[in-house]
């Protein structure tokens, strides 16, 4: 079975070293697994995991992992223990690393500490209680580390390591060439759920119009899909069908409050933060406002009335109304997406859903409101729009460029590679306006923790009072408050125009008659996932 996708990763398997945004892959394709598993009805289940049963403190301090015996890394490395379990999140936490899911396991999750061979025990920040930790942890999430062998970073060394692709999956990797192919072999018995096919080839396929040329020609059995190719690939491919991936129905959102880094000091530990690095609220980036300006000495006040802070929202105001999200809607996605959705998961059909949220297609107001800012001539900057992201769409970002072209901006758009771009996510480092995506539904779960100031993946920044009802969510027991405050929160966003939902896109997998079943469960994002439950027909 050969399976084309838009990037092959490079071999990245130590997890501290991580950090392309993608290494859910390694998991997607069968080579790597979690400590827990969920089954087929996606509920997470003790008789499939590595960890046969958990334990949580009364005190909700710490867990404790009771390992599975048996269960054999791919080749000569041996049996997973409490040494492997232990190692592969502690090296994920360590300090300097670059792991994917870092920063929002260190919101959470403290050290790791071996008790006996088949015994971990996960030590929680105190008042830190994450009441999701387990489904984050488990193949229904991204960004929880897998379990890497301790014995094979220990004989090959940490770099050599890094390029060894190893795990505990179906399937055990014959030949990994990054930017090109993996070649993957089921294993013959399997400790969970030996795979139905022989091999499989993951190849890459960057160019959409060329990976359907590759479907139609019958070189890759199931391939990701722009919307807009389906009904015509089904016509013209007999026996083809579409597939929705399952958990990747995500609002695209723009980020233009990029570089508002208004916080004084850390919420958390009271650390003095300002000003960050992408603090820069000059002519040459007018969608920054300066909250402090006139201020001078260290008892700066938050001022919403300042000429900076008024000039900055009428320009992230025009940068929203430019937008035609119905063209875009009905051209690029073919019609198969959703002018709707929020930031915080509540759609329109939601009672709490408020028209304020919903920004309008008004090209005119928006060159007024550029005038009115002192940019009637326009300004240049800097757009980033990542390449090869799970979710992001190049050709939609290209699109909502050009609608800024269109009022008079002059947009340079860069496309480096999201893993080269990620690291300016963090520590206040970015002002540009990013394409960016969120999730639907969860009306009542922590929303917004990424917007600042203790973490800016999101390169935004919310006061603190906004990051306590953010963070209230993991621990909130009434149902109601946590709804209100979701609402709270997006219409903090909303009122300031700092990241705006774009439209709701379900994306798709396209498989060829050969494919005679496969069972995709939830995930959030267009990962390839249970590929031992792929059957090809003969």
């Amino acid at each position: 079975m050969t399976l084309g996708l838009a990037k092959v990763i490079p071999p990245l398997f130590v997890p501290a070293l991580g950090g392309v945004g993608l290494e859910q892959h390694y998991a997607s394709w069968g080579i790597v697994e979690f400590l827990i598993q969920a089954n087929a009805k996606e509920q997470l289940d003790p008789g499939l995991s590595m960890a046969e049963s958990w334990t949580l403190a009364p005190d909700q301090s710490k867990v404790t992992f009771k390992i599975r015996k048996g269960v054999k890394f791919h080749g000569d490395w041996g049996e997973v223990t409490a040494d492997d379990v232990v190692w592969s999140h502690n090296n994920a936490l360590r300090e300097g690393s670059t792991f994917w899911g870092i920063s929002g396991l260190r919101t959470w999750m403290d050290t790791w500490k071996k008790i006996d061979d088949y015994t971990a025990e996960m030590n929680i920040q105190k008042g830190k209680y994450n009441p999701t930790w387990e489904i984050g942890m488990s193949n229904l999430r991204t960004h929880s580390p897998w379990i890497y062998p301790k014995l094979a970073y220990d004989r090959l060394g940490e770099t050599k390591a890094n390029v060894t692709p190893l795990g505990t999956g179906p399937f055990k990797v014959l030949s990994y060439r990054t930017a090109e192919e993996v070649k993957l072999e089921a294993l013959p018995t399997h400790w969970r759920a030996p795979a139905k096919i022989k091999s499989m080839r993951v190849i890459e396929i960057p160019e959409d119009l060329a990976r359907v040329a590759s479907f139609r020609t019958g070189e890759t059995d199931i391939i990701e899909i722009p919307n807009k190719f389906i009904n015509d690939l089904k016509r013209q491919v007999s026996g083809s069908r579409e597939v929705v991936a399952r958990g990747s129905e995500f609002p695209h959102t723009m980020n233009i409050g990029a570089g508002n880094f208004w916080a004084l000091k850390k919420c958390d530990t009271g650390k003095d933060i300002f000003p960050r690095p992408a603090f820069t609220p000059d002519d040459k980036h007018p969608y920054i406002g300066n909250p402090y300006e006139g201020q001078t000495g260290t008892d700066l006040k938050f001022d919403p009335d300042t000429a900076s802070m008024k000039r900055s929202l009428k320009v992230r105001q025009a940068l929203g109304m430019a937008i035609d999200r119905k063209t875009i809607i009905s051209t690029i996605f073919g019609g198969l997406a959703l002018d709707d959705g929020a930031i915080s998961g509540f759609v329109k059909s939601d009672p709490q859903w408020k028209k304020s949220w919903e920004i309008p297609h008004d090209p005119a107001k928006a060159k007024a409101l550029l005038a009115e800012a002192g940019y009637s001539n326009g300004f240049e900057f800097e757009f980033y729009l990542a390449p090869d992201h799970i979710v992001i769409n190049p050709e939609a970002g290209a699109a909502i460029a050009q609608m800024w072209r269109q009022i008079g901006l002059t947009v340079k758009i860069d496309s480096t590679a999201y893993a080269a771009a990620r690291p300016k996510h963090f520590d206040g480092q970015d002002n540009r306006i990013w394409y960016r995506h969120s999730s639907i539904g969860n009306i009542d779960q922590q929303k917004f923790g990424n917007f600042g100031p203790s973490n800016t993946f999101d390169h935004i920044e919310l006061p603190c009072d906004m990051q306590a009802l953010s963070f209230a969510n993991r621990t909130e027991p009434d149902l109601q408050k946590r709804i209100k405050n979701n609402v709270d929160l997006q219409d903090y966003v909303s009122n300031w125009y700092l990241s705006m939902t774009l439209y709701t896109v379900p994306e798709h997998w396209m498989l060829s008659s050969r494919i005679e079943d496969w069972k995709p469960h939830f995930m959030p994002g267009r990962y390839f996932t249970a590929p031992e439950t792929l059957k090809v027909k003969k």
